[in-house]
C-alpha cells in the first residue's frame, strides 16, 4: 500500500447525522505511513527532544499565569508543556513523571503571589528554588 492519507466531500453527512445540511470535506493521514515513507525516502527524523519543563498549574488564575509563562520559554526555543484539564494534582504528577521532562514545577497562587518557584530535577530529586523571572536562564 502506497497511500498515506486519505480524504473526500461529505456532503450532507451532518444533516444524515441529526444535524444542519451543510457541504464538508474531511481527511486523514496515517503516522507509521508516514514515517515508512519518510524511511523509503531516506528522509532522516531528529529524535524527540526531552522537555525541558513540565508546569502543573493549581487553579485558574495559575493556568493562566502558566500559558503565558509557557510561551514566553517557548519564544525563547525552551521545550516545556504544562498539566491540562481537571485530573488533580497527584495525576498531573503522574503526567508529569511520564512526561520524560527534566524538570517539574507546580504552580499555584503562592508562587504567584512570591515571584518564586520550587523545580524539582526529575533525575535526582533535587529542588532549586527559583525566582519566576529567572524560570528562562535556569532552563538554559
Amino acid at each position: 500500500q502506497s497511500g498515506i492519507g486519505g480524504g473526500g466531500r461529505y456532503d450532507g453527512l451532518m444533516e444524515k447525522l441529526g444535524g444542519q445540511s451543510l457541504s464538508g470535506i474531511g481527511f486523514g493521514i496515517g503516522v507509521d505511513r508516514v514515517l515508512l515513507a519518510c524511511e523509503a525516502e531516506g528522509i532522516e527524523l531528529s529524535p524527540a527532544t526531552r522537555l525541558s519543563l513540565y508546569l502543573i498549574p493549581l487553579g485558574e488564575d495559575a493556568r493562566t499565569f502558566a500559558f503565558e509563562l509557557l510561551s514566553t520559554l517557548r519564544n525563547q526555543s525552551i521545550r516545556c508543556d504544562m498539566a491540562y484539564g481537571d485530573r488533580g494534582l497527584k495525576g498531573a504528577m503522574k503526567s508529569g513523571d511520564k512526561s520524560g521532562a527534566k524538570y517539574l514545577a507546580v504552580l499555584g497562587e503562592n508562587e504567584i503571589t512570591s515571584g518564586q518557584v520550587d523545580i524539582k530535577q526529575m533525575s535526582d530529586g533535587v529542588v532549586a528554588s527559583v525566582r519566576l523571572s529567572e524560570i528562562a536562564n535556569f532552563l538554559k
